[in-house]
C-alpha cells in the first residue's frame, strides 16, 4: 500500500474528539472523512460520507467524497454519478468537468479524459486548484511532464489544495518522480 504520508492515528483521533464535541456538524465530519480518503481507507470514507448524507442531504460535498471513495475501490460508475451530483449541487462547473476528467483518466477512458482536458484548458484559469486538478488528470493519465507543469502553476497560483499534495492518493504516480522533493520542500511539507 502506498504511503500516506503522514496520515496517523493521531489526525483521527483528533477529528474523533471533535466529532464528539459536535457529531452534527457536516464541516467535521467532512474532514473525518478526508481523513479517512486520505489513509486510503476508501470503505470508512464512503460509510462516513453516506451517514453525513442522512444528516443533511443538502450537503454538496459529501456526493465530492462519495466519487473519491469509489474511485478508490475502482468503482468509476458510480464515482461519476456522484462527480456530477457534487458539481451540479455546488456550482462547481469547471471543477466538476477537471474531476470527471481523472476519473475517466483513473478508468482507463482516455479519450474522455483528454477531451474533457482540452475543453477544460481552452479557458483561461487563474484558480490555482483548477490548475492543480488539471495536474492530477495528466498524473492519471501518466503524463507525468506535464502533471509537473501544471503543478508548477498551481504553486506560482498558491492553490490551497496543494497543502494536501503529501498525502492526496492522486499523487502516487507521481511520488517516485524525483521532481516531487523540491515541490513538496516549497510547500514545507518535505520531510
Amino acid at each position: 500500500m502506498p504511503s500516506t504520508g503522514g496520515t496517523t492515528g493521531r489526525q483521527r483521533g483528533g477529528c474523533t474528539a471533535q466529532r464528539l464535541l459536535d457529531p452534527l456538524s457536516p464541516a467535521i465530519l467532512k474532514d473525518y472523512r478526508m481523513i479517512l480518503y486520505y489513509a486510503r481507507d476508501y470503505d470508512g470514507a464512503i460509510e462516513w460520507a453516506k451517514k453525513s448524507h442522512e444528516l443533511d442531504p443538502t450537503f454538496a460535498s459529501v456526493h465530492r467524497l462519495l466519487s473519491l471513495g469509489y474511485q478508490g475501490k475502482e468503482m468509476f460508475a458510480e464515482a461519476e454519478t456522484e462527480n456530477e451530483l457534487w458539481a451540479k449541487r455546488a456550482g462547481k462547473d469547471v471543477e466538476g468537468l477537471v474531476a470527471l476528467a481523472h476519473c475517466y483518466a483513473a478508468a482507463g477512458r482516455r479519450d474522455e479524459a483528454v477531451t474533457l482536458l482540452r475543453r477544460v484548458k481552452s479557458q483561461e484559469h487563474s484558480d490555482g486548484n483548477v490548475r492543480r486538478g488539471i495536474a492530477l488528470v495528466h498524473a492519471a493519465l501518466d503524463e507525468r511532464d506535464e502533471a509537473f507543469a501544471w503543478l508548477g502553476k498551481a504553486l506560482e497560483q498558491r492553490a490551497v489544495s496543494l497543502c494536501n499534495l503529501k498525502v492526496d492518493p492522486k499523487v502516487d504516480r507521481l511520488r517516485g518522480d524525483s521532481r516531487i522533493i523540491p515541490l513538496l520542500s516549497a510547500l514545507g511539507l518535505a520531510t
